[in-house]
């Protein structure tokens, strides 16, 4: 009812138009990297530029170095521990707290979201509060700048103009790896380039908004450390590497030309902004006069993946405190001298206390939600650590584990690689420091699974499955080992009690119609498959795994639809396009399936069904020049795939390289004696009539009368069958 009487208000005041708003948060970035803050001129001039009219805060400080945490602190006005999202993925953000987008929207405001990373997806609670909530990512991880840009250009001119609006723009591009466009990669450094790209493509929107009354407010969602205190990137550490961020506001009611040094923090910009708009009576930022402030951090990162102890800051104007097992203090902006001892400040004793006060009354894994393991490999892709380790009783202080950490990120940037040998020995190496890390153990199975150690890796998750019985992602993981190693019952029965328990578990439900329709159980796998898509029609695997067995039931027009659905709903799954491909070309549609498996190919260059079927389509097409590498590289990644050597071997005599022709035959006659007959062929042609006797001869004695009629049927040999 309060709420009721509240948007009645809001709706009342409202009657002249009220100011627009537009939220932007830029990722990872550091307050040092923009000009506003650094006095560097050239990254971000979008940005110096609205702050040139506005109020700027140099020392502003996130909730937490990971992007769910700090962005739901943004959005809410909530410390982690009051809103409980503490970790990428792991948690929801719960539907009780009040987001600035309801109370905008309860105000009269039309709201609006464009995220650019699936670890902001709507599964995870940030879309409460907006009309529209774009989390689309055409079924990739990111958007880039650019797409994020148009998106918001797009929606500004379609929006009702006699309403106001609240749009959060989200700019993904400084988070790693960093790949800025080659334009501006040639005047900036990786990462600078990154965030002046974001930065120039924000410049569009705000031109678009120029000479309108729009509240414009800019954060980052955490920083990023470049090796301070031996930290590469985030989520470990809370120092100001990877907490300061960038602040402005700028527009009606917003004081130009100021610049604050006080500390500000993201609890802050909620009352703010609604400070501002005069629609509540906030504490505010902009407040010609207000009391110093503290502002609050964690991170969780080491404890939940690792085991480790969790670290809590405090961060005044003149110190940080960090509780940790190994406590640590600081005179600010110096953070690297540790003055924790007997001497302490008043100041950072009364942060300590703070800490401990807050410490006393946090259940931190009170909303924790399972990780699906659809989800486990969106956010994998982006880097993010999905697992849990209980802590030890005498957990380690981070400090003490920053090897570890880059160890693993070592071996997450091995594996993108596919060296799957040195990812390995990397993992192998660190689990003899964290035996009992679930993180490491994850990655291990990937790694050993992918390097042909199947019975490894199979040890490896059932020991992770006994420390974290509950975890949906090693239980597929086990699955899909049992399932490639033939064991199809084993799997299914795994697969059939984690559904039991969560029915709409659709990438369980994904995996255990393909172990079904691989034991031949293609009705099953089919009824399985076709009741997770109507339970769950934006799950990429599902539609992946149908289409798979509509392909085995040569139902081609079903086929062609599932493929297609699933590339809708993850454009850069190679399989789907791969597949896609292989059924146009059996439907005569061979340059649209030529299309199909280069895009397969472009994806995922290690993809060795996509490199012979793209091989074989080009050679089909009277293209053996461009098919002769593709097929040469699948029959060596792969030397048991028969119809690679062989094609190869074609490709190479329509070409005219017939020596090369010859060799690729008796490899190939070494699994399939009937290509002796090829064999003898090619000898014949080059003048070796003994050496094509003998080949023929050798054909014969393995095949026997077929390879009798196949040489009469060539006039050229039949002279060369000994007489039986």
């Amino acid at each position: 009812m309060r709420r009721a009487i509240l948007a009645v208000v809001l709706l009342t005041a409202c009657a002249k138009k009220q100011p627009d708003v537009l939220l932007v948060t830029f990722d990872t970035t550091r307050a040092d990297r923009v000009g506003f803050v650094s006095g560097r001129a050239g990254v971000t001039p979008t940005l110096d530029a609205l702050a040139k009219s506005g109020t700027v805060f140099t020392t502003a400080i996130a909730s937490q170095p990971l992007t769910a945490p700090s962005h739901a602190t943004i959005l809410t006005g909530l410390h982690p521990y009051q809103h409980g999202v503490r970790n990428n993925g792991a948690y929801t953000l719960d539907a009780k707290h009040v987001s600035i987008a309801e109370r905008l929207r309860d105000a009269g405001y039309a709201t609006h979201a464009i995220v650019s990373a699936y670890v902001l997806d709507s599964r995870f609670g940030f879309d409460q509060g907006f009309d529209g909530y774009d989390d689309d990512l055409t079924g990739g991880r990111e958007l880039d700048a650019r797409r994020v840009a148009d998106k918001a250009l797009r929606w500004l001119q379609t929006r009702n103009n006699e309403q106001p609006f609240f749009l959060w723009l989200h700019f993904y591009d400084p988070h790693g790896a960093y790949t800025p466009p080659p334009d501006i990669a040639r005047r900036f450094d990786p990462y600078s380039g990154e965030i002046h790209y974001a930065d120039r493509e924000l410049g569009r929107v705000v031109e678009a908004l120029r000479g309108s009354e729009t509240l414009i407010v800019f954060t980052a969602d955490h920083g990023e450390s470049l090796g301070e205190h031996g930290e590469k990137g985030h989520g470990l550490f809370v120092y100001d590497a990877t907490t300061r961020v960038p602040l402005l506001f700028t527009g009606p009611g917003v004081p130009r030309g100021r610049k604050s040094d006080a500390v500000a923090s993201h609890v802050d910009l909620m009352p703010t902004i609604l400070d501002v708009l005069g629609l509540e009576d906030h504490p505010s930022l902009l407040a010609t006069t207000s009391p110093p402030r503290r502002a609050y951090s964690e991170t969780f990162a080491g404890r939940m993946n690792f085991g480790w102890s969790e670290l809590r800051t405090m961060r005044s104007d003149t110190a940080r405190v960090i509780d940790a097992p190994k406590r640590e203090s600081y005179r600010v902006p110096d953070q690297s001298r540790n003055l924790y001892g007997p001497d302490l400040s008043r100041d950072a004793r009364a942060m300590f206390a703070e800490l401990a006060k807050i410490a006393t009354t946090d259940d931190f894994r009170r909303t924790a939600t399972p990780v699906d393991e659809e989800s486990r490999r969106k956010l994998a892709a982006l880097g993010y650590i999905t697992s849990t380790t209980p802590a030890t009783a005498e957990a380690h202080d981070p400090k003490d584990r920053i090897g570890a950490w880059e160890a693993y990120s070592r071996a997450q940037t091995l594996l993108r690689a596919h060296d799957f040998a040195a990812a390995v020995h990397e993992l192998r190496t660190l689990q003899t420091t964290e035996p009992a890390s679930n993180a490491v153990a994850s990655l291990l199975t990937q790694a050993l699974a992918q390097n042909g150690q199947r019975d490894a890796a199979m040890a490896v998750i059932k020991e992770a499955i006994e420390r974290e019985p509950e975890n949906v992602a090693f239980i597929t993981a086990r699955a899909e080992l049992l399932r490639d190693a033939g064991q199809f019952e084993e799997a299914e029965l795994l697969l059939r009690d984690v559904l039991r328990r969560d029915p709409n578990a659709g990438s369980v439900a994904a995996a255990l119609g393909d172990v079904l329709n691989r034991a031949g159980k293609t009705p099953e796998a089919l009824q399985t498959l076709e009741d997770a898509r109507r339970r769950d029609p934006s799950n990429h695997l599902v539609a992946y795994n149908l289409g798979v067995v509509y392909e085995k039931m040569q139902r081609w027009v079903d086929a062609i639809a599932m493929y297609r659905a699933a590339i809708a709903l993850d454009p850069q799954h190679s399989m789907s396009w791969n597949n896609l491909g292989s059924v146009l070309a059996r439907n005569g549609r061979r340059d649209e399936a030529i299309a199909a498996v280069a895009k397969a190919r472009a994806l995922d260059v290690q993809n060795v069904e996509a490199m012979y079927n793209l091989g074989a389509l080009l050679l089909d097409s009277g293209r053996a020049r461009e098919a002769v590498p593709l097929l040469e590289e699948a029959s060596r990644r792969r030397p048991e795939l028969l119809a690679a050597r062989v094609r190869f071997a074609h490709a190479l005599e329509r070409m005219g390289q017939t020596k090369r022709a010859l060799a690729a035959w008796r490899d190939a006659a070494r699994v399939h004696p009937r290509a002796w007959v090829k064999v003898a062929e090619l000898e014949l042609r080059l003048g070796n009539r003994d050496a094509a006797r003998a080949a023929l001869d050798r054909g014969i004695a393995l095949v026997g009368a077929p390879m009798t009629d196949a040489a009469r049927r060539d006039p050229a040999l039949r002279e060369l069958i000994a007489p039986r």
